[in-house]
């Protein structure tokens, strides 16, 4: 499997009166006990609740992956815990993965008569059972009262991440709230897949224009296209300086492909957009096709 890059950036949600602001992605994590990942009915109890999750929107054009029906989690309530009256304070900071194909899902707020502390360490011991483990803290404390929040993965890298966000303003008194967030990425669309029996390959790079029949080149091109996998969804930063190339690709029955390249940045195969890491050895096969014709 080849390696593939992570991708930060800032996005900005706010539910239940909370604002959430980005921090890096999340990847893939076994299902634990409580997490409900289909369209099944969720079972719930007294010290749990439903969350269902949606997308926040689409990604540069591409097509927002759907799972049937919705995914639906459970996530886990403190002892007691009871609707709050009043939100959480504007300015809670958290973090959410900086990709369009983020589903998320918030609990409401709740009241709980404990300590900030207790609540924090109760949510611990709860999803420690689970097999998850703090993945990011953060707390802060003032005049006003403490806040702060945690959130829960299998691992850093997992996209499945379950997140609590608490305000304790008096003594004994905390409101929180959960919210849990999920990356599903669309699988790469069929139409840009490069075939092996290209016929040419033509176009400019780096400002010079060139064409190419060769066998050896036009296969080793389409392999080279064919490796990429991650979607670029645009959170990331270039190198200030970057070989481009623009290329028409022709295949047996009359197929092209519309290839433009910024090296060590992006690729896009027929307007569908992917990343280029420095390792990858696309530009290598652009030379190479550019100097044996």
């Amino acid at each position: 499997m080849a390696w593939r890059p992570w991708v930060f950036g800032l996005s900005t949600l706010a539910v239940s009166g909370l604002w959430l602001f980005g921090g890096p992605g999340v990847r893939p994590a076994p299902q634990a006990k409580g997490m409900v990942r289909s369209a099944g009915r969720v079972k719930t109890g007294a010290n749990t609740a439903e969350l269902t999750l949606h997308y926040q929107g689409g990604g540069r054009g591409l097509p927002v992956p759907r799972i049937p029906g919705a995914e639906r989690v459970a996530v886990p309530l403190y002892p007691s815990s009871r609707p709050a009256v009043k939100k959480l304070p504007f300015g809670i900071i958290q973090s959410i993965p900086g990709t369009p194909y983020v589903q998320i899902g918030t609990s409401r707020v709740y009241a709980v008569s404990q300590s900030s502390g207790t609540v924090q360490s109760a949510f611990e011991q709860i999803f420690a059972r689970w097999g998850l483990k703090v993945v990011e803290t953060g707390t802060t404390g003032g005049p006003k009262g403490t806040q702060g929040f945690q959130a829960y993965a299998k691992s850093p890298q997992s996209p499945l991440v379950y997140n609590l966000t608490y305000y304790s303003a008096a003594p004994g008194l905390t409101r929180y709230a959960l919210y849990v967030t999920d990356i599903k990425e669309p699988p790469r669309p069929q139409d840009t897949v490069v075939p092996l029996d290209l016929t040419r390959v033509s176009g400019v790079i780096n400002g010079k224009g060139f064409s190419s029949t060769n066998s050896s080149a036009l296969k080793r091109l389409a392999k080279a296209l064919d490796r990429f996998h991650t979607l670029d969804i645009g959170f990331h930063g270039c190198p200030a300086v970057t070989n481009t190339a623009d290329l028409t690709l022709f295949a047996q029955g009359g197929r092209t492909f519309r290839v433009s390249v910024a090296s060590r940045c992006s690729v896009s195969i027929n307007g569908v957009p992917f990343l280029d890491y420095p390792a990858h050895p696309l530009w290598s096969a652009i030379e190479y096709a550019a100097h044996h014709g």
